[in-house]
């Protein structure tokens, strides 16, 4: 994810801490992301990525689905 997050962001790194929207993330660049993660294999939605703003979180979530 947070190399989804780098590209389209155009930033040469994220931390699993950095807010997507801090970094300058808005709805239409959340699209791409998560069509980026997608192809690569992450199930992510752009509602979850709206509402879970880290990677860190998102992968908690993520991690909490796959367990119910």
């Amino acid at each position: 994810m947070a190399d989804a997050w780098a590209q389209v962001l155009g930033l040469p790194d994220i931390g699993i801490n950095d807010n997507f929207f801090t970094l300058g993330g808005d709805s239409l660049l959340a699209v791409r992301a998560v069509a980026l993660c997608r192809r690569a294999g992450v199930q992510l939605t752009v509602r979850q990525l709206l509402s879970e703003q880290t990677v860190a979180a998102l992968a908690a979530a993520l991690d909490e689905e796959s367990h119910d």
